[in-house]
């Protein structure tokens, strides 16, 4: 039996096995920091299912060698229809960015990366290439990314310009940027989430934290943004 929270600044995890009465509790004064909560939560249930149950813990995936040549073939710009994808080197190693959150990316596979960050722990990335072996898209958080072609990115619509910016608190605003041609608005902290476009100042969310809500952008009289509604909310623009 398990469960994990977050709120704003603090984040935590449950697990329990009531039969054998062992349980873990990890809370942490960060915020939404589910990546490294769950990987001590997973750690510590792991140590006492083998001092109590004499049960070993699965084997973690072993890292491969792959030369700075190889790994170059991955980077690039991706989107998937909730999330923007940077996938660039750090030192040596792979660091892939998603709508704003980084990971780390360690190769298992050929065509495979364990992930971890502040949001991901137990994530795995897997690469598909086309027929000529180039690397076209990646699968992740049940979502597929596919590799973006720079010279066939559409700039926004001009209008679309007055909309960016922030709205709603400080200390969790909402932040409308735009990417690969595309509007996007970070929500709770955590990731950019795709809008798409219904009309001309109504945008559907994507899967993820507002599934199925809308984004509605409020103009004045005098034609200019002064903040927008999400899932009817309000939120004035800063």
């Amino acid at each position: 039996a398990s469960h994990m929270g977050a709120v704003y600044g603090f984040t935590s995890a449950l697990t329990a096995i009531p039969e054998h009465k062992l349980g873990v509790i990890v809370l942490n004064t960060d915020d939404i920091n589910i990546g490294p909560v769950r990987k001590i939560n997973n750690t510590a249930l792991a140590l006492l299912l083998k001092a109590y149950l004499g049960e070993e813990p699965p084997a973690p995936a072993k890292p491969i060698p792959l030369s700075h040549e190889e790994l170059a073939t991955f980077t690039g710009e991706y989107e998937s229809e909730s999330y923007w994808a940077a996938i660039n080197f750090r030192g040596n190693a792979l660091e892939a960015n998603i709508s704003g959150q980084l990971n780390s990316l360690t190769p298992v596979a050929p065509l495979k990366f364990e992930a971890y960050g502040r949001q991901l722990f137990d994530q795995f990335f897997e690469f598909q290439r086309n027929e000529a072996g180039e690397i076209i898209s990646f699968t992740a958080m049940g979502q597929k990314f596919t590799r973006v072609d720079p010279t066939k990115v559409t700039p926004i619509p001009q209008a679309w310009h007055a909309y960016l910016g922030s709205y709603g608190p400080d200390f969790i605003p909402l932040i409308i940027t735009q990417r690969n041609g595309r509007l996007y608005a970070m929500t709770e902290n955590l990731y950019d989430y795709r809008m798409t476009p219904a009309s001309a100042t109504v945008f559907n969310m994507c899967p993820g934290m507002y599934t199925d809500e809308e984004l509605i952008i409020q103009i004045d009289a005098n034609g200019k943004v002064h903040g927008i509604t999400l899932a009817n909310m309000p939120l004035k623009r800063n």
